[in-house]
């Protein structure tokens, strides 16, 4: 069992999401970027190595439209990361 991280894209052509981000930073914030990735991370906790290597492509990505990677190059260009937290929500019954 081990711990393991992925980094999931959507591939040229699927990636609305990464082209409207774009386009709104350039818009709202004046911004010119000539580019923006989107990545889904997913931390996996006490997997084994024959599951994951399944559900890498089964369960955390779609094989079409979604690009796996185990690590990616963070050297050169500037970054924006946002985790949503667990809340309760309370329901007045």
């Amino acid at each position: 069992m081990s711990n393991k991280r992925i980094f999931i894209k959507k591939r040229q052509g699927y990636n609305k999401e990464e082209l409207q981000l774009k386009n709104t930073l350039n818009l709202e914030y004046n911004l010119d970027l000539d580019n923006v990735q989107v990545y889904v991370i997913y931390d996996i906790y006490n997997i084994d190595e024959e599951t994951y290597k399944l559900a890498k492509t089964s369960v955390f990505s779609e094989v079409v439209v979604d690009e796996v990677f185990e690590s990616i190059d963070l050297e050169e260009g500037k970054y924006f990361a946002y985790e949503v937290l667990p809340c309760s929500i309370r329901s007045k019954s």
